[in-house]
């Protein structure tokens, strides 16, 4: 398992992320929906090597690929909704962390994808649906978060939570993390950047910092009385959700025997993934 030190800071903590105490990562999760529900799910993390070096320190080369193997396996292990794994990969490679594993799901609602510390949503984070015209409406709810921007104004921050914080947002250059989806018609409308059936949402460092920035100057307008706690948080909640990830994509009727066309991939991926050495790695505890 990665070891991650965590702090509490009240821009990350609204998030639902982990700040790093010995680097960072770029994360990438594309989920590819047909026409009845199922699909794929690519996951794609690289860690810094400030990261890689501190969580394999003393380690020699054979031991450091066992470990980012077994970590990865870990995390797919603890995935839910995915009915087999067509490829995962775990290794150390130019002195970085990296993790890449492409799964198979049959009902996107039921689909769990575990985060960086190798745990599952609480709850589903997806939801589907079809339309009167034929196309469909997929929704992807924001990230695990214990505040979902209700809780930023409730109390300003000691100046020693300030800095805490400031030693958080430090943690985490060179942070990115890109959602994308894949509909199975075209889409129609999205409250994200869409091209044809793609539609992706990211988060990136300099939002981080820059919602940092927000929540400072608005304790200040409360303060001088130019602002009240109400609409600063009603202001925040909306901030976070964004910055969150939270996606709505709806497109048009999927080509004709989409559904069909995936179904005979999804059963040939079912059948090569059981008995399989990677299946075997995968459940092993």
């Amino acid at each position: 398992m990665i070891h991650l030190a965590v702090r509490n800071a009240a821009v990350v903590a609204a998030l639902g992320l982990v700040a790093l105490g010995s680097g960072c990562f770029e994360e990438k999760t594309t989920v590819t929906v047909h026409a009845d529900g199922s699909g794929t799910v690519h996951l794609s993390r690289k860690f810094t090597e400030e990261f890689t070096k501190k969580n394999y320190e003393g380690k020699t080369d054979a031991e450091m690929q066992d470990l980012a193997a077994m970590s990865l396996y870990e995390g797919l292990r603890n995935c839910q909704g995915v009915v087999a794994w067509s490829t995962a990969t775990g290794k150390v490679e130019g002195g970085k962390l990296i993790q890449d594993a492409v799964g198979y799901f049959e009902d996107v609602t039921k689909l769990k994808v575990t985060n960086v510390m190798n745990t599952a949503p609480k709850d589903a984070p997806f939801t589907w649906k079809k339309n009167p015209d034929g196309g469909f409406t997929l929704g992807w709810a924001i990230m695990d978060s214990d505040d979902d921007g209700s809780k930023t104004f409730d109390k300003k921050p000691t100046a020693e939570e300030d800095a805490q914080g400031k030693t958080m947002m430090e943690a985490l250059k060179g942070f990115s993390m890109e959602r994308i989806l894949v509909m199975p018609g075209k889409v129609a409308k999205a409250d994200r950047t869409f091209k044809e059936r793609t539609t992706s949402a990211t988060l990136t460092f300099d939002e981080l910092t820059a919602y940092q920035k927000h929540v400072s100057d608005t304790w200040a307008k409360i303060e001088k009385k130019e602002t009240t706690k109400e609409a600063a948080t009603a202001d925040a909640k909306e901030r976070v959700k964004k910055l969150g990830l939270a996606m709505e994509v709806t497109c048009g009727p999927p080509d004709a025997g989409d559904a069909a066309a995936f179904a005979k991939e999804l059963a040939k991926a079912k059948e090569t993934y059981r008995g399989s050495e990677l299946k075997k790695k995968i459940e092993a505890k």
